[in-house]
């Protein structure tokens, strides 16, 4: 019974699995016994809840209104992968509303698929609404469920699936497919997995209007293995091609990196710095702006992916593009033979942006 449960919490619950990490990698990784031991557990904090008796295995055939209840998961990169399918109920005629975390909310809010998006669950009556969609079984995602909408009738997106990584994008499009009775082709698959936000509001317009030769650089980041160290490798090799516009963006923890790469700058270079200064939407919209952005597999990258800004995606060894990134996008990425995006040389990185930048300049913006 406990290989069950620990094949039943590594098995993609899909008509048609994703791109992923194998699940028995992963449970050779941590152990069988681990693996059932917290199968087990998440069972029975499950079961407690008593949420299982509002649970639905489909989306009713009559609903109109759902309620998108996301918490659990904080991150930008996540939630972009995790919500990009909402459009797939759009298209099958459903309203959707969201209520989540403030960072997801303020990253959603105007967004054209959703319609009411907010952070206080006292906005939302359970009452308005056919069914709710919860990210998983487990607690966390959960507990505003059972705090504040305790009745409502509910399907989870991952359900006990965890563990192995896997394309959030694809999985969240397919499931939402399954849970709905829908059998769309791949190419529409595809389009609903794509990590995607609406227009970029005016107010948050681009602080620097010529950006129209210049590289973005993504600095810092939360992981070490997914901070490149080789930025100032990349710029000098760029420059002696003649390239020598730089924009720099990123959270406050890229600043030091930003500071020390335009200490080092060769003769030439004309680098903007805006790291840690800048709103999501500010980046967003500088993003948009610059043709080609590289950057480290994390927050910034699902961003840029929703902007027209050409992108070089650096990876580590450990996660494979594919399981990140929509179709047309993987011939650019890069990723590290072992360890960090570090060990990827930097003739690499400066040969697929120049490649990129001459094919957006024959026909950028």
């Amino acid at each position: 019974m406990f290989r069950r449960l620990a094949l039943t919490s590594i098995t993609q619950p899909l008509s048609r699995p994703v791109p992923g990490e194998s699940g028995a990698d992963y449970l050779h990784e941590i152990g069988a016994g681990k693996a059932a031991r917290r199968a087990a557990s998440r069972r029975l904090a499950f079961w407690l809840s008593g949420q299982e008796r509002f649970r639905l295995d489909r989306i009713p055939a009559g609903a109109r209104r759902v309620l998108w209840i996301y918490f659990g998961e904080d991150q930008i990169g996540d939630a972009l992968m995790d919500l990009a399918s909402r459009s797939l109920l759009v298209d099958a005629g459903l309203q959707v509303d969201l209520v989540a975390a403030p960072v997801v909310a303020a990253l959603f809010e105007g967004d054209p698929w959703f319609g009411k998006v907010g952070s206080d669950t006292a906005g939302f009556s359970g009452s308005h609404y056919d069914c709710a969609i919860v990210l998983s079984n487990k607690r966390r995602p959960l507990q505003q469920k059972i705090r504040h909408f305790p009745r409502l009738p509910w399907v989870s997106l991952h359900g006990y699936f965890t563990g192995p990584n896997f394309h959030r994008g694809a999985f969240g499009a397919q499931r939402l497919a399954d849970l709905l009775g829908l059998t769309p082709g791949a190419a529409q698959l595809q389009a609903h997995a794509r990590q995607k936000l609406g227009p970029i509001p005016p107010a948050a317009t681009d602080p620097a209007a010529d950006l129209q030769d210049a590289v973005g650089l993504v600095m810092g980041g939360v992981r070490s293995d997914r901070v490149y160290q080789h930025w100032d490798q990349v710029v000098r090799q760029l420059v002696d091609a003649g390239h020598s516009r730089f924009v720099l963006v990123g959270s406050a923890n890229g600043a030091a990196q930003a500071a020390t790469l335009i200490a080092g700058a060769p003769a030439g270079a004309r680098i903007a710095d805006y790291t840690g200064r800048l709103s999501l939407a500010g980046t967003r919209a500088l993003l948009d702006a610059t043709p080609v952005v590289a950057c480290p597999d994390g927050g910034l990258m699902h961003l840029a992916l929703t902007v027209r800004a050409a992108l070089v995606p650096l990876f580590s060894a450990q996660i494979a593009p594919q399981w990140r990134l929509p179709a047309d996008v993987l011939p650019d990425a890069l990723q590290a033979g072992a360890g960090g995006v570090s060990n990827i040389p930097s003739q690499q990185v400066s040969r697929a942006i120049a490649r990129l930048l001459a094919q957006r300049k024959r026909g950028w913006p």
